[in-house]
């Protein structure tokens, strides 16, 4: 498994565990868990499929690139 995309959690997070990205996108609408310095921010994703990797970017409710990430296939 490359990548988990996941939500309930309204927050956003990333995490790497054993060469697996697991990222928590949550911030939709409803009211958020967290501060904004720990994922609690209005968001979206846009994933970008390339031949190897899928770029995954973090979009504020602005449509402003808050984070980019790469996540390779294995």
């Amino acid at each position: 498994v490359d990548g988990v995309f996941h939500g309930h959690e309204h927050l956003f997070n990333k995490q790497n565990i054993d060469g697996t990205e697991y990222i928590i996108t949550g911030g939709g609408g409803a009211s958020l868990y967290a501060s904004k310095e720990k994922g609690g921010f209005y968001h979206f994703l846009r994933i970008d499929v390339k031949k190897e990797s899928w770029i995954c970017n973090v979009l504020d409710s602005h449509g402003k690139l808050v984070e980019q990430v790469e996540i390779s296939f294995n």
